[in-house]
């Protein structure tokens, strides 16, 4: 079950990250943009995949069924994830044509300008009123949950 939920993390990783260097590039042609995203996620990624191989590698030495199907399975995924992530997606970014709508513009940033010293100013100041004191807490009431000598504990 470990190695099936890692296999698919590592299947989409790789290649998400080149999709979204991609795609959040400046440049206006798909060129440029595949050369900003290899430049930018190329060499850590390869560094994340020897790692993750070289991790592995050490569980050779346990002789044991399960480890081995861990191991090959580790192993033909991370290269394959790299194989596609580093060469088989750019072709296919490079075969398609990009054309980037003026509209997408990231939902993070907000579109409100900043707030400066001479804009308005807001009152944040809390009150502080005491609770009427009751008998229940939250839905349970506070007898339910005493706990008498008659109890059994």
């Amino acid at each position: 079950m470990a190695t099936i939920l890692m296999s698919i993390g590592f299947s989409v990783d790789y290649t998400a990250h080149i999709s979204y260097h991609y795609y959040k590039g400046d440049a206006e042609n798909t060129r440029a943009r595949l050369k900003h995203a290899l430049s930018s996620i190329a060499w850590p990624m390869l560094q994340a995949g020897l790692s993750t191989l070289i991790s592995v590698l050490i569980l050779i030495a346990v002789h044991a069924y399960m480890v081995d199907v861990f191991v090959k399975t580790v192993f033909l995924v991370v290269f394959l994830g790299l194989a596609h992530g580093l060469v088989i997606l750019p072709v296919v970014l490079a075969a398609l044509p990009f054309h980037k709508s003026p509209s997408a513009e990231d939902p993070w940033k907000s579109s409100a300008p900043a707030a400066s010293s001479t804009s308005q100013q807001f009152d944040m100041t809390v009150e502080l009123t005491p609770r009427k004191k009751s008998n229940k807490i939250g839905p349970i009431p506070a007898k339910v949950l005493e706990v008498t000598k008659s109890d059994p504990v």
